[in-house]
């Protein structure tokens, strides 16, 4: 039998940090479903399931359609994302996969050409953060199962647009 660690539970107060962050992020300016978008990209290309199954969840909650939210690992293909978005998704990837060989003059240029410097940073914030807490959940093995639990703490008056 596997061990079991719940990481929030046994030390909340390594926790502070990622939840201040996330505090700024919700007063950064940046749009909420823009976020749940990085943070579910992020969390597929980490392979977080958990992640992955709670930020579906708050896109829902956010009215996000299906197809965006489901389709967000391959937004290259895809015409439903904006410039915006995807210049968003793009540092996504380069920033969670930061020693890929690539031209981050380049991007960054790319960049603010749809944020300003401000939102660039809070944008790195929000993926810095994501990939922390994706690392949490894979390192502890945090299954998918329990996102709903967690979407409901997180978000007590959200309710879920499923379709």
């Amino acid at each position: 039998m596997p061990i079991e660690i719940e990481f929030l539970a046994v030390a909340p107060e390594a926790f502070g940090p990622l939840l201040d962050g996330a505090k700024l992020l919700a007063q950064s300016g940046l749009e909420p479903s823009l976020l749940v978008l990085v943070d579910l990209y992020a969390s597929q290309l980490n392979g977080c399931a958990f992640c992955t199954a709670l930020h579906t969840r708050e896109g829902q909650a956010l009215g996000e359609a299906g197809d965006r939210l489901s389709g967000v690992c391959a937004w290259q293909d895809a015409s439903s994302y904006t410039a915006r978005e995807r210049a968003a998704l793009e540092w996504t990837k380069a920033v969670t996969f930061i020693a890929d060989e690539r031209d981050k003059d380049e991007l960054l240029d790319r960049l603010t050409k749809y944020f300003n410097h401000r939102e660039i940073v809070y944008l790195t914030l929000a993926i810095v953060l994501i990939n922390s807490w994706n690392r949490f959940n894979i390192a502890f093995s945090n299954p998918p199962e329990g996102a709903e639990a967690v979407f409901n703490q997180l978000h007590p008056d959200a309710e879920l647009a499923r379709g």
